[in-house]
């Protein structure tokens, strides 16, 4: 682990490199999208209501150290799964999170699920059309 940051952060800090443009992105669980939608997005609506908007803390161990982090649901389901694919724990993927960090630890953690998203959509764009 070059310099604290973790394979995970490495391919996140790439995203602005393979970005070509905006991808159209489908409603998910936490929204939908108004009939007639295109694929840039503009009709999505949210659904604040759903439990992804949810506020929740969750305590994690960072060098040894409890603490307790406030973050969406949705972003916690992110985290794990991120976790999860990377064959890693929670606990080791928020610390490599917070040694990376310039700014405080829940935006930090937000960005990097968002800059991981698209990093994976960007394969998938990039698997689809190589199929073609």
């Amino acid at each position: 682990m070059a310099g604290g940051r973790g394979p995970q952060l490495q391919a996140a800090q790439g995203v602005r490199a393979h970005r070509t443009g905006k991808l159209g992105r489908s409603a998910g669980p936490h929204g939908r999208l108004r009939h007639g939608a295109g694929v840039s997005g503009r009709d999505f609506t949210p659904d604040f209501e759903s439990d992804a908007f949810r506020l929740r803390k969750h305590s994690v161990l960072l060098d040894g150290h409890q603490t307790s982090i406030t973050l969406e649901d949705a972003f916690w389901d992110q985290l794990n799964a991120i976790a999860r694919r990377q064959g890693v724990s929670l606990n080791r993927l928020v610390t490599d999170i917070d040694h990376a960090r310039t700014t405080n630890l829940s935006s930090a953690l937000r960005v990097f699920v968002l800059e991981f998203s698209d990093i994976a959509a960007s394969k998938v764009v990039v698997n689809a059309l190589d199929a073609t």
